[in-house]
């Protein structure tokens, strides 16, 4: 016939299913010589111009004639390349054709190769030759790659102008015959061109590639069906054979293989029962899954270098190593994303049921196999936490899957989606939530045995649902430069436990929150912990210790507001047992709080140091001191023994008070205080408690007030100090005293030999009485003490007069005297009648009025 129109026709028993027109290739070169159909086999055999015969079953009509134009042909192949997406999967018996046709397209490369030798010999004397022979090459070259490329297609064709994968190997098959026919005899081109001996070889690799795309096109011609129960059902099968179910995956098409001897367990989805063969298994070839738990469930293998992607990730098939591993024990690497490791990809659900330790660590060590090493450390290591919240059931597994180099570590950036504004446990936030097998004490998130570092944390949110602690740093081996962003922890017993004697330091903390502990959030026992840093961070609503030192390290935090809820909240503390030596000048100041909000509420301490020799120091500058918060009667600073604290430009330190107990072993164990420029009232020492201990240097332990411009009743430098419940003075310069409410309350009173004269100075004030409040005692019978007081020009100001053992009403001198800078003391003169041994000594109390 004419017209250039080729007709396949496709037959499910008696039933013709589908007739598709192939199209035209007239261009080609090669003609039909003869289209002869047997009754008996029911195929036709169809005969080329070149003699080359093939059969087939399903060509009705076939081409008289082909127009002659090799030179075009490949041009004409490229441009019907885009509607022939589907041919190769319906055409078994053009699959097939091709099979056969690229095994002879293989072995007749393999003459052109034989043969192009012959050419390299006689390039000599075929310059001309050889320029055709390039051409020809040329031609061979892309007529096999198009053998190949039709070969590989799966869909049904798609109208006229269609080349078959069989016609495209048979063009391989002549054209790198022709290489070989022009190979002979010939010589090499001009410069810049191929000799026809690699042409040759150009051809012999494509027919090859021919033969194999179209032996993986026959795989598709195997039986199709609607639904994946009439596949099961079928007992027509063939092993090895590829079946297509048209209503498989999410509705779409799905493609299997039947392997006669799979034992494989059947899932009814990617293996299914061949319950109509009776034996074996339908084994889907998918590579793509909805869901990562899809992939992983899957119990199928598959070699090695195999691509599959799921949920939007990708994997590759890997033999060996840390990866997450299927049901069926395929390992399958992950590739990263823009983001680094998503720990999604490895299976972490995030949805604070499932245990996502696992998941979580691999994710940790694919990143950290892929970091730069340089030397011992590994740099690079990058981990994404997506929004969910990520249940770690496992007590210290993070960061454990990797080596531990004790002269280097690796470099982690560990990024979250953020805390949506809360302290990790609101929904919408990146959280990984502990959840260890019990509550205890020993149960940690993060042990880094110096694993790891040189690493940021940033928008995550640290939760615990059973105690336990979040950060166990021992030894240190170098380990230093951590970094937290926006990090929220809630929920621990403790935080961060800082122990070792090596390199534990530059740690930095951005906008991050501590909420809810009730043991210890920084527990400082290394003295090389040198540098934490904390800027606008928030710690609030906790019944613990923000910081314990029990060896010296140094503090330092901006900004932000620390608000401890329950009268065992502490904001610093430094236990008895702290090793005071460690408290030195190299690390100092210890702590330094600088325009921060202080709320310490329901009875919290500011301090409580009970170490009386560590030489703790503080400096608080331009904060909120939060004294309104402090209830009446309740001593917020505790402080035993040395020590410096300095407050600078603060305010509401008005409610704080002291409770202190001064050590008299020592001349240097006594506290030294640095009040400027603060609104402190009176009451910041009237309030106070001063107690000393036993000691030969009682009298040198006394702490040390120096208070300027704060407040023109309270400035001037003071040495507070008692002994005992009576409030007796020890002291030989000046009165032990605090001041509040225009009063100034002496503690104790003077005993010794007669007359005996005490010293007060006082800052500028006016005051206008005085009044002793004696307490009576019967140690000196009725024996009588008589106190004058004098200005400091000697001019006696009143006298006051009572019997020792005497309950004795209070006496007000009336002095109304100015103090001013020139004239800034007053003067007390004891005298008594009591003639007894030893020292007397003289309880009660002072107050001066103004």
């Amino acid at each position: 016939m004419t017209g250039s129109v080729e007709v396949f026709v496709e037959q499910s028993g008696d039933v013709i299913v589908d007739v598709s027109p192939v199209g035209s290739k007239g261009d080609i070169g090669i003609g039909i010589k003869s289209i002869v159909f047997n009754e008996v086999t029911g195929r036709w055999t169809v005969t080329l111009t070149n003699d080359v015969e093939y059969e087939t079953a399903s060509v009705t009509e076939a081409l008289e004639t082909y127009e002659s134009n090799a030179a075009a042909s490949a041009s004409a192949a490229a441009t019907q390349a885009g509607v022939a997406t589907t041919q190769a999967g319906i055409s078994t018996t053009r699959a097939g054709e091709a099979a056969g046709s690229a095994s002879t397209a293989t072995t007749q490369a393999g003459i052109a190769t034989g043969a192009a030798g012959t050419a390299t010999t006689q390039a000599g004397i075929a310059t001309t030759q050889a320029g055709v022979a390039t051409t020809k090459a040329t031609e061979a070259d892309g007529s096999a790659q198009l053998s190949r490329d039709w070969a590989e297609k799966t869909s049904e064709p798609a109208g006229p102008d269609t080349m078959s994968s069989r016609t495209a190997a048979e063009i391989g098959i002549y054209s790198a015959l022709s290489a070989q026919e022009w190979a002979e005899g010939t010589e090499p081109g001009g410069t810049g061109t191929k000799s026809a001996q690699e042409h040759a070889a150009d051809a012999g690799n494509q027919a090859t590639a021919a033969a194999t795309s179209a032996a993986q096109a026959a795989l598709y011609d195997g039986p199709k069906f609607n639904t994946i129960a009439l596949m099961a059902a079928n007992n027509t099968l063939t092993d090895g054979k590829q079946i297509v179910v048209w209503d498989g995956y999410n509705g779409e098409p799905e493609t299997y293989i039947y392997d006669a001897a799979s034992e494989l367990t059947a899932d009814g989805a990617l293996v299914v029962d061949a319950t109509g063969m009776g034996a074996g298994r339908l084994v889907s070839k998918r590579t793509t899954f909805a869901t990562v738990a899809d992939m992983l469930a899957d119990r199928r293998t598959f070699a090695v270098g195999t691509k599959l992607t799921a949920a939007g990730f990708s994997y590759e098939v890997v033999s060996s190593g840390e990866h997450p591993t299927t049901a069926g024990g395929v390992k399958l690497r992950v590739l990263p994303g823009e983001r680094g490791y998503n720990v999604k990809a490895f299976g972490a659900t995030g949805d604070g049921v499932t245990d996502d330790t696992d998941a979580v660590e691999l994710a940790i060590r694919a990143a950290y196999d892929s970091g730069r090493v340089d030397g011992d450390t590994r740099y690079g290591c990058v981990v994404y936490i997506p929004t969910g919240r990520y249940r770690i059931a496992q007590s210290a597994a993070l960061f454990k899957s990797f080596p531990r180099v004790v002269s280097g570590a690796a470099s982690f950036s560990i990024r979250g989606d953020g805390l949506n504004g809360g302290y990790g446990s609101t929904e919408g936030a990146s959280i990984l939530a502990f959840d260890p097998p019990t509550s205890g004490a020993d149960q940690v998130m993060i042990d880094n045995d110096s694993r790891i570092t040189f690493t940021r944390f940033s928008d995550i949110g640290f939760v615990s649902e059973n105690g336990g602690l979040f950060w166990n740093g021992p030894e240190g081996q170098g380990v230093q430069s951590f970094e937290f962003r926006d990090c929220g922890w809630s929920g621990f017993l403790d935080m961060f436990d800082v122990a070792g004697t090596t390199n534990n330091s530059e740690w930095s903390f951005f906008g991050c929150k501590f909420s809810r502990f009730d043991g210890t959030a920084f527990n400082f026992d290394n003295e090389q912990a040198l540098s934490w840093r904390f800027y606008g961070c928030d710690a609030e609503v906790f019944t613990g210790t923000l910081f314990e030192w029990n060896r010296g390290t140094n503090v330092a935090w901006w900004g932000g507001s620390i608000i401890p809820t329950a009268a065992t909240g502490r904001i610093a503390k430094i236990p008895a047992g702290a090793v005071s030596g460690s408290f030195g000048q190299n690390n100092s100041p210890h702590l330094k709080l600088e325009s921060v909000r202080l709320e310490p509420r329901s009875g919290s301490l500011l301090f409580e140091k009970l170490n009386h020799v560590a030489a703790f120091q503080a400096i608080f500058r331009d904060s909120d001191l939060g004294g309104y918060h402090v209830p009446a009667g309740t001593q917020s600073l505790k402080w035993n023994g040395a020590g410096r604290l300095t407050f600078d430009t603060c305010v509401n330190l008005g409610g704080h008070s002291w409770d202190h107990e001064a050590d008299g072993t020592s001349i240097l164990h006594y506290l030294c205080v640095d009040v400027d420029k603060c609104s402190a009232p009176p009451g910041f020492i009237k309030d106070s408690t001063f107690d000393l201990t036993a000691g030969g240097s009682n009298g040198h332990s006394r702490p040390l007030f120096r208070i300027t411009r704060t407040h023109p009743e309270l400035d001037g430098e003071y040495r507070p100090g008692s002994q005992g419940a009576n409030g007796v003075v020890q002291q030989r310069r000046g009165f032990a005293f605090t001041v509040d409410d225009g009063k100034i309350f002496v503690n104790t009173m003077p005993g010794g030999g007669w007359p005996r004269v005490e010293t007060l100075e006082l800052p500028p004030v006016y005051v206008s009485k005085i009044e002793f409040s004696p307490t009576p005692t019967g140690s000196y019978g009725s024996a009588a003490i008589t106190v004058d007081v004098k200005d400091s020009g000697g001019a006696t100001l009143g006298s006051a007069t009572w019997t020792m053992n005497a309950t004795t009403a209070p006496i007000v001198l009336d002095v109304k005297k100015q103090i001013t800078q020139a004239d800034n003391y007053l003067t007390f003169e004891f005298s008594s009648s009591y003639t007894g041994a030893g020292a007397l000594i003289v309880p009660g109390n002072l107050f001066l009025i103004y």
